[in-house]
């Protein structure tokens, strides 16, 4: 799906703003798709099961074998969301950076972006701010907890180019996003 195409201008900071500050306690920094999930829920309003009583298996196998696509968009829908992949290899950084930009403004859903650290892995972007050119995200690398009470949501900032740096992905995996298409009524809401 090509990224959305819009003459309506963009505001030059944006936050998704959840009723309540998402707080998720996790234990591992390994099993991101299964704690983004969880976040992503939070803030769009879904009470999910929390990932740290459901995640089963020795922590090494999973750093072995990231979550990929198809698993992350069966974790949503576990988690009570249905929802697409989108590949935006064929576009510029500037036209990546609008996409998640627009996604935010325009759908109030964090896109989960797979990127590349040691391993790959997924992360939550929930708003962004021109002036200092950062997205905020939540990512389970940082911390034992998904807050950092300086940002305007998420526990850390990437800059622009950092993030599309990372974004960037390995071969076959580059500038992947998963994005929350329905949220189901079989879940409680928060």
């Amino acid at each position: 799906m090509p990224p959305a195409v819009s003459s309506d201008a963009l505001p030059r900071e944006a936050y998704i703003q959840a009723v309540t500050i998402p707080f998720i306690s996790h234990w591992s920094k390994i099993r991101c798709g299964s704690y983004t999930s969880e976040w992503i829920a939070r803030v769009v309003g879904v009470k999910p099961p929390p990932a740290n009583s459901i995640l089963k298996g020795p922590l090494w196998f999973d750093m072995f074998r990231p979550i990929l696509p198809y698993e992350m968009r069966e974790i949503f829908r576990f988690n009570g969301m249905e929802s697409k992949k989108v590949v935006l290899k064929k576009y510029s950084d500037a036209e990546r950076l609008e996409w998640i930009k627009r996604q935010i403004v325009s759908s109030g859903r964090p896109p989960a972006l797979l990127i590349r650290t040691k391993i790959l892995h997924w992360i939550a972007v929930a708003g962004y701010d021109d002036a200092r050119e950062v997205f905020y995200v939540y990512d389970s690398r940082f911390g034992n907890d998904s807050l950092d009470l300086e940002l305007p949501i998420g526990n850390f900032a990437f800059s622009y180019s950092e993030l599309l740096e990372r974004w960037h992905g390995r071969s076959f995996l580059r500038y992947i996003a998963i994005v929350i298409t329905d949220i189901s009524a079989s879940l409680p809401l928060v």
